[in-house]
């Protein structure tokens, strides 16, 4: 199993969505390759998400975007007594299965244990 980190995008026109952990939601940026290119419109989603990282923006392409959610991580990280829901994180499969999962040091000299 290979492990990824959480990331809050959109791949694909709506209807070529299979049934994900979010409800659907219409990039309101542009389409390039099948991948949504966050524009402002996409901003009251991306609020929303527990993700800790947003995929793609696009320097060339509604930059505001970018910077409000910059500004919107900025201002969580200042305010203290916001609420983090750690269940997320503790759901996802490479998390929930971490001990199916051999470090890459210890597979490099032969080890065989897990990680616990």
């Amino acid at each position: 199993m290979k492990t990824f980190t959480a990331r809050a995008t959109i791949w694909g026109p709506k209807t070529d969505q299979i049934n994900w952990s979010w409800k659907h939601w219409e990039c309101q940026g542009k389409w390039v390759r099948s991948i949504c290119i966050f524009g402002v419109g996409d901003l009251p989603w991306l609020y929303q998400r527990p993700e800790l990282f947003a995929n793609k923006f696009h320097d060339s392409f509604e930059w505001l975007a970018y910077d409000c959610l910059e500004e919107l991580i900025f201002n969580r990280t200042l305010d203290r007594g916001a609420p983090f829901n750690a269940t997320y994180y503790q759901n996802l499969p490479f998390v929930k299965h971490k001990e199916q999962v051999v470090s890459i040091e210890d597979a490099a000299k032969g080890s065989t244990e897990v990680w616990r």
